[in-house]
């Protein structure tokens, strides 16, 4: 097992939380050891370049997640760590991209893609054969049925739910509480029962 220098890219809230989700586990899901160094503001981030170790998410900003697994893509020495709680539940065939976290208390059942820099957080459950976009931020208590495709840097509110089979586009933004019955288009801002359109 290796040891890693690591920081946590943001300072607010959800930096927070995913410095405590790092002091529960203490590595990352290739089982190397993950020793937090500090929390970094976007002016501090140009003090690592030179560095070696591993970077954590801790934005709630989908856009800026992408971002920022971009411009770390190429990095020689710098590379994103994915965390998984121990209270998670993340099943067989799963397959976990770099920079990732999911938090305590969700369900990944089966067969599941979770591309680059996803947040899945708190009690969220995600069914089978479902694809979750670059940067998507899966907030607490959503649900996301089977088959759904979500495209990258999508936004789900907290409680949401996707029903199964249906597709969401990049950069679209589901409110909370909001309950998906039909595909929503790239950039398109849903919210209610069932979940409309809101006007631009």
């Amino acid at each position: 097992m290796t040891s890693h220098r690591t920081w946590i890219l943001g300072q607010g809230g959800l930096a927070r939380e995913t410095l405590q989700l790092l002091s529960v586990t203490g590595k990352d899901v290739d089982g190397d050891s993950l020793e937090f160094v500090a929390a970094l503001t976007a002016e501090e981030e140009a003090e690592i370049l030179g560095e070696r170790g591993r970077l954590v998410l801790g934005i709630g900003d989908a856009g800026i997640r992408v971002k920022l697994l971009d411009s770390y893509a190429d990095h020689k020495t710098l590379s994103f760590a994915t965390l998984v709680h121990p209270r998670a539940d993340v099943g067989e065939g799963t397959l976990l991209g770099r920079g990732v976290t999911v938090t305590s208390g969700c369900v990944v059942t089966t067969d599941v893609v979770i591309e680059d820099g996803v947040l899945l957080n708190l009690c969220s459950t995600v069914g089978h054969d479902v694809v979750l976009g670059r940067g998507t931020i899966v907030n607490p208590g959503v649900n996301v049925s089977g088959s759904v495709r979500v495209g990258a840097g999508v936004l789900v509110g907290t409680g949401a739910t996707i029903l199964q089979g249906l597709q969401v586009g990049d950069g679209a933004t589901i409110g909370a509480g909001a309950v998906v019955t039909k595909d929503v288009p790239p950039g398109v801002v849903v919210a209610g029962v069932p979940a409309k359109a809101l006007a631009r």
